[in-house]
C-alpha cells in the first residue's frame, strides 16, 4: 500500500462525512453539530494531503476548513447555493479518492486554475454571507465612539499617596 492509496482512502472516508453533515445542515441549518463533523472532515483531508503533497487538496480542504469555522464562530450563515458550492469541491475531493496515481498527478497540474477558481468562490462565501447582526466587537466599537468625551476634571494621582489626601484621612476597607 503505497502513500497515494493511504490519501484515497483517507479522503474517500472523509467525504463520506462530508456529504452527510452537508445533508444535515441542508436539514437543520441552525445545527452547530454537523459543522463540528465537517470541520474534522476537511482537517483531517488536509493533513492526509500535505502528507503526500497535493497541494490542490490542501487547498481546498483548507478554504472548506475556514468556512467551517467560520460558521461554527457564527460569522458564516451558509444559504443553499453556498451549501452547493461546498458539495461541488467536496465531490472534486472525492474524484481525487477515485484517480489513479498518474491521473492524480496529471489532473493537479492541468487544472490548478480550475482548483484556483473554486477555493476562490469558497473564500466568496465569508464576504457574502456575513451575518446581519453585527459581531460584538464592532458593537462595542460603535458604543465607544458614540460615548461622550470625559469632562476635564481633577486628575487623579499619578502615583500611589501613602499619607492624606487633600488633607483628609483615608481608609481603605478590605
Amino acid at each position: 500500500v503505497s502513500m497515494l492509496d493511504l490519501y484515497r482512502l483517507e479522503v474517500e472516508t472523509q467525504c463520506v462525512y462530508l456529504n452527510e453533515g452537508l445533508e444535515k445542515l441542508r436539514q437543520t441549518p441552525d445545527d452547530i453539530e454537523p459543522l463540528n463533523i465537517l470541520m474534522r472532515a476537511a482537517h483531517s483531508i488536509k493533513g492526509a494531503s500535505r502528507i503526500v503533497d497535493m497541494h490542490s487538496s490542501v487547498t481546498i480542504s483548507h478554504h472548506l476548513e475556514d468556512i467551517f469555522a467560520s460558521c461554527q464562530q457564527g460569522l458564516v450563515k451558509l444559504s443553499q447555493d453556498h451549501l452547493d458550492l461546498i458539495a461541488k469541491a467536496v465531490g472534486l475531493l472525492a474524484e481525487f479518492s477515485q484517480m489513479s496515481d498518474d491521473e492524480l498527478l496529471d489532473y493537479h497540474e492541468k487544472e490548478q486554475q480550475k482548483i484556483e477558481s473554486l477555493s476562490q468562490a469558497i473564500d466568496q462565501i465569508s464576504s457574502e454571507s456575513v451575518k446581519q447582526e453585527e459581531p460584538a466587537a464592532q458593537v462595542i466599537a460603535v458604543e465607544e465612539k458614540q460615548k461622550p468625551a470625559k469632562k476635564p476634571g481633577k486628575k487623579p494621582p499619578t502615583k500611589p499617596t501613602t499619607g492624606p489626601v487633600d488633607g483628609q484621612d483615608r481608609t481603605i476597607r478590605v
